[in-house]
């Protein structure tokens, strides 16, 4: 073997992966191919993943950083196999910034998994959070608005007449997270538009719109915007873990992080916002864009009213220890908007910089 094929050999597969892209890709298809390589060492399936996050997270300057780009990568497979954070927490908890003291204060995405999923032993006790209808059964006192169960064609004439209850609706599919498949109907739209949307999620839910207070419609009219306020029911307290406010942006009728919404952490006992503003693409902001609303420092109104709502919600299925409540403000008071069971830790510790490992140990951790 020549010196040249011997050096060749000894080569990283990282770095013999990038010689082999050629000079005069663009610096953007340099990435991809990079990523592409490098994601298949991991699960070829997260492929087109990593090269997505190298082009969103990393500077465009330093595209044609091979090094660079290289310590990134390695970087990021370590600290998911190490600290258990996903590709993008790693770019959103700015991993490369931090040491490793720092790291472990972090709760990735799979030791969630794991924590949340050792808490389910009954499945009838999982239905109440996520089927959205038994959570309505369940929780209906303080949903202080009208849901109706759409399972098929025969189930459409009572949507008339809901419809002609409550003129602006919601509809739901029954069981989808993360601000999936929720359609508005404000009024304007045909009833057989109604029909057909219904038809196409079935077996879903119309819900009554809530009519939110000016004072949280200030940062986003156009979505209801909420309050993620997370408990764990320990047998002697229930501890208040994080709260989050969750708005919507441009335009956009929901609020959810992960639908393009913005997201800051409150003291969970004052209601003072503590961050700036947070999307999951890494953007931040210290107001929002739409509404000009700053975020740190502002005063969340009757603070009071919504914790002692949670203290009552955490009591109602003692058996579900770890929920997040969405809360919604009304002009006459706090309402539940949903309980999840599964609520994720990515946005606090992301708005903090900062990990939820010292909350963590005195929840799911915690032996008494």
């Amino acid at each position: 073997m020549g010196e040249k094929e011997h050096k060749k050999s000894m080569m990283p597969k990282w770095k013999l992966a990038l010689n082999n892209i050629s000079e005069n890709s663009t610096l953007a298809a340099k990435t991809l191919g990079f990523a592409d390589y490098a994601g298949s060492l991991v699960r070829p399936g997260k492929k087109k993943q990593i090269g997505d996050l190298l082009r969103q997270f990393v500077p465009r300057e330093k595209w044609s950083d091979k090094a660079y780009l290289g310590r990134v990568v390695r970087d990021m497979m370590y600290s998911r196999r190490k600290y258990l954070v996903s590709y993008a927490q790693y770019f959103l908890f700015h991993f490369e910034d931090k040491d490793d003291a720092e790291r472990r204060t972090f709760v990735g995405e799979f030791e969630k998994k794991k924590l949340t999923y050792a808490l389910h032993s009954d499945i009838e006790v999982r239905r109440k959070f996520f089927d959205k209808y038994l959570a309505y059964e369940t929780f209906q006192p303080y949903y202080r608005r009208e849901m109706l169960l759409l399972s098929s064609e025969e189930d459409l004439p009572a949507l008339e007449d809901f419809a002609n209850r409550h003129p602006v609706f919601l509809l739901k599919a029954l069981d989808k997270a993360e601000g999936k498949d929720i359609f508005l109907f404000d009024g304007t739209n045909p009833l057989d538009e109604a029909f057909a949307t219904a038809r196409s999620i079935f077996p879903c839910v119309a819900e009554e719109y809530i009519c939110q207070d000016s004072s949280m419609a200030a940062f986003h009219p156009e979505s209801v915007n909420t309050i993620r306020y997370v408990t764990f029911l320990r047998p002697d307290k229930l501890v208040h873990m994080y709260a989050i406010l969750r708005t919507g942006s441009f335009g956009s009728i929901v609020d959810n992080a992960g639908a393009g919404g913005i997201c800051a952490s409150v003291d969970p006992e004052t209601g003072v916002i503590r961050t700036d503003g947070y999307r999951e693409d890494g953007t931040v902001y210290s107001f929002h864009p739409d509404s000009g609303m700053v975020f740190k420092g502002t005063q969340l109104p009757r603070w009071d009213e919504l914790v002692a709502l949670v203290e009552e919600l955490a009591r109602v299925v003692p058996e579900q220890k770890y929920v997040g409540w969405d809360l919604a403000l009304t002009p006459n008071g706090w309402c539940m908007v949903e309980g999840n069971d599964r609520a994720m830790f990515t946005a606090v510790q992301m708005c903090e910089q900062k990990g939820l490992r010292p909350v963590i140990e005195e929840t799911f951790l915690w032996e008494g």
